[in-house]
């Protein structure tokens, strides 16, 4: 069920991320074979998961929050596949495990619909500057960054954005780190 783009925004500034993931599938007679990786991209939280998947054919993003990630839908559309849920937040996070996000910065356009869960693309600036940006037309939906700035590919262009940011406050009783701007 969709759920509004602010309730998306409400559960990263209140829960920490702890992971990257993306699922992918593999064909069972090429075990050798590399895996397929699919369009989402889950971010694991304190309290499930938030998952980003393009809609609009690319030109939008859509977040919901899940308690659990499920691989049962990946199994019903590819039966004799194995899907496999990949880590990779450690080949981009580095030592900002259980990291806070201290500001979104997200992108809308004609697409967007906010009721919906649906913006155009989202940046995540985290603890101690390190950045996730989630965007539909990356391979895989994600390119993640320790310093690197939003690319200029994503707000330059013939097309027209709208940008928005929202800090988000520490929880009580912690601190964030300070973002290199």
């Amino acid at each position: 069920m969709p759920q509004p783009w602010s309730r998306t925004v409400d559960l990263l500034g209140r829960e920490r991320i702890h992971d990257i993931v993306v699922v992918a599938i593999q064909d069972p007679k090429a075990p050798e074979e590399p895996a397929d990786p699919m369009g989402e991209v889950y971010l694991r939280l304190d309290h499930g998961y938030l998952r980003f998947s393009s809609v609009n054919g690319h030109g939008g993003l859509l977040a919901e929050h899940l308690g659990a990630l499920d691989l049962q839908a990946y199994r019903d559309e590819f039966p004799g596949n194995v899907v496999i849920p990949v880590r990779v937040g450690n080949h981009f996070m580095g030592e900002a495990w259980e990291t806070r996000c201290v500001r979104v910065e997200y992108l809308t356009n004609e697409e967007s619909d906010l009721d919906q869960g649906i913006v155009r693309s989202v940046e995540l600036v985290l603890e101690y500057g390190h950045r996730i940006v989630l965007d539909p037309m990356y391979t895989w939906g994600v390119r993640v960054g320790n310093t690197d700035p939003w690319p200029d590919a994503i707000t330059e262009g013939p097309w027209t954005f709208q940008r928005h940011s929202v800090d988000c406050p520490p929880p009580p009783g912690s601190a964030h780190g300070v973002p290199k701007d």
